[in-house]
């Protein structure tokens, strides 16, 4: 994944809802089949995965699936994504 722009990362942040109940961050912008999308690189990304190269710098190889531990499609928290 490239690297994220401090306005594109302040735009992404936009996009996020809080939910102190659940500890999901739900996704409020575009979505497909219920996942988020942000496009970085003028490639769209699925907002989880963007979420997830913030948490950890990377994605895991080869391009595994991201599983939501919470089940919302919409969650970018990630701490509720596994590999």
């Amino acid at each position: 994944m490239h690297e994220i722009s401090a306005r594109r990362l302040q735009r992404f942040w936009s996009y996020v809802e809080k939910d102190p109940d659940s500890g999901c961050w739900s996704w409020k912008s575009r979505k497909k089949d219920g996942y988020g999308l942000f496009s970085v690189g003028g490639k769209r990304v699925r907002a989880h995965r963007v979420s997830f190269f913030l948490a950890h710098g990377s994605l895991p190889e080869p391009p595994l699936v991201l599983d939501h531990l919470c089940d919302h499609k919409d969650c970018v928290n990630p701490l509720h994504l596994r590999a």
